[in-house]
């Protein structure tokens, strides 16, 4: 589903898994953006026992103009859940957003449990650290702990070639 030309935030779903919120669109879709050029500074990095890798996306043209204007968009959305839905009311929203700029924003993001690699020609090992890449990115849940929330940004597949 090509989000950028017709996202509607009203059809945004929360399904409710009692420690947890799986995030839909329309109730059955999940919220993919595919994003060119990411780059990762540091690499994978532990943080809780998971595996995340923060990401760096910067506006270069018109197409990821529209993709990081969606990304904050997306953001404020599930910030403004504190204020009007009841399960969230009164907590503290922690963004995945780490750092933002006019042009750069950092995103933390969480490595899919199955991430799908592609690799350049034949090579069987990969460097993530200081790598540019492309990514397919879901907004895949809402955690909950404590008063806080926050959204999980999963990394479902990485593009090296």
């Amino acid at each position: 589903m090509n989000f950028i030309n017709n996202f509607d935030k009203t059809k945004i779903v929360l399904l409710d898994d009692k420690k947890s919120f799986r995030i839909r669109y329309g109730g059955v879709n999940n919220i993919i953006l595919k994003l060119k050029k990411v780059y990762a500074p540091f690499g994978i990095e532990k943080y809780n026992n998971k595996d995340i890798l923060n990401l760096e996306y910067s506006i270069e043209d018109n197409l990821t103009n529209n993709f990081f204007s969606l990304i904050i968009e997306l953001d404020e959305y599930f910030k403004e859940l504190s204020n009007t839905k009841s399960e969230f009311i009164n907590m503290n929203y922690v963004s995945p957003i780490k750092n933002i700029t006019d042009k750069k924003i950092m995103l933390r993001t969480h490595l899919a449990k199955k991430i799908n690699i592609k690799l350049k020609d034949n090579s069987k090992t990969f460097e993530l650290k200081k790598a540019t890449f492309n990514i397919e990115l879901e907004f895949s849940t809402i955690w909950l702990y404590s008063n806080n929330y926050g959204i999980v940004l999963t990394v479902n597949m990485i593009d090296l070639t």
